[in-house]
């Protein structure tokens, strides 16, 4: 798993892409969403969450369904939140990662996007982070 294409903030959103790759000699596949959680400096950072089929600004709704992948190939998600207008509490610095259904345990990446707790609490608009499902081409996704 690693970090894909950046996106690109127009709108006023923070956010980052990532890619998971089939490692194996055998077709494989994904379904769903993973299971992300941000950490800042001081542990993990109470974002609210919507899925892919819930309205969002950086992305358009989709269901979840199966992504199969040939060896080599890739599948790929795409997390986005709004920017924090009144000012941030806390920067995200690390990502856990899990893909549901899959032993062990979460695989953590530094952050290399700006991804900030907002002032404001968790009715601010900057605090609820959107996951896409998993899809084989994040153009596909973006509005």
């Amino acid at each position: 798993m690693t970090f894909g294409e950046p996106i690109s903030p127009v709108a006023g959103e923070e956010g980052f892409t990532l890619s998971f790759e089939n490692a194996s000699r055998s077709v494989c596949s994904l379904q769903g969403y993973p299971e992300i959680s941000l950490f800042g400096a001081n542990g993990r950072l109470p974002f609210a969450w919507i899925d892919g089929q819930s309205p969002g600004p950086y992305f358009l709704r989709r269901s979840p369904g199966a992504v199969v992948l040939a060896p080599g190939h890739a599948a790929h998600v795409l997390v986005a939140k709004y920017r924090c207008d009144l000012g941030d509490v806390a920067s995200a610095k690390t990502v856990a990662i899990r893909v549901a259904g899959t032993p062990g345990q979460a695989t953590t990446l530094r952050l290399a996007a700006d991804l900030s707790y907002c002032r404001g609490g968790p009715k601010s608009p900057g605090n609820t982070v959107g996951v896409m499902p998993f899809v084989t081409s994040i153009s596909s996704v973006v509005p």
